[in-house]
Order: structure tokens, then sequence, then C-alpha cells
């Protein structure tokens, strides 16, 4: 599903960054440490055959350099908690 992302990512999002009348920087710094161990535990025993292994190779080397955060100190009322599986949308 990675390619589909990426694929509507440059057809809905990237091509029109430069002609919108706002952007909005939404990434909070400690997200990467949040995600990171979860991140690491899906990639154990990663197939050969992986689709986008290499890329996905390349994210676990750059999540390790991150120190974890617990989930716990996620505000209750952050998006990040849809990604964590404990949104109220869940």
């Amino acid at each position: 599903m990675w390619e589909n992302v990426i694929r509507g990512e440059e057809k809905y999002l990237y091509c029109f960054k430069d002609t919108a009348d706002v952007r909005l920087k939404t990434l909070h710094f400690y997200e990467p440490g949040v995600f990171r161990n979860r991140f690491l535990k899906s990639a154990e025993g990663l197939a050969e055959n992986t689709p986008c292994r290499e890329y996905f190779l390349q994210t676990v080397e750059a999540m390790q350099q991150f120190e974890p955060v617990s989930a716990e100190l996620v505000p209750e009322n952050s998006l990040i908690r849809e990604f964590l599986g404990e949104g109220k949308y869940q």
C-alpha cells in the first residue's frame, strides 16, 4: 500500500504546496520517539521479498537514532493517538 500512499501524495499534495494559501506544519518533534519502538518491533522477521524492503530498512536505521518516548506523554486529545491505536475512532 505504501506505493499508493506515495502516488497519492504526489498527485494530490506536493504539486499544490507552492500555491496553497496556508501551510500548516503539524510535526511534533517527539513523534519519532513515540513511534520508534513500535516501528522497530514491526521490522523483526522482515521477509526478504517484502515490497519496499530497502526503504523500510533505511527507515529502521533512522528510527534507531531516536530516544524512545512513552506514549503516555502524548496528550489525550492528540491526533497522534489515532496512529497509536488509542484514538476515539478506533
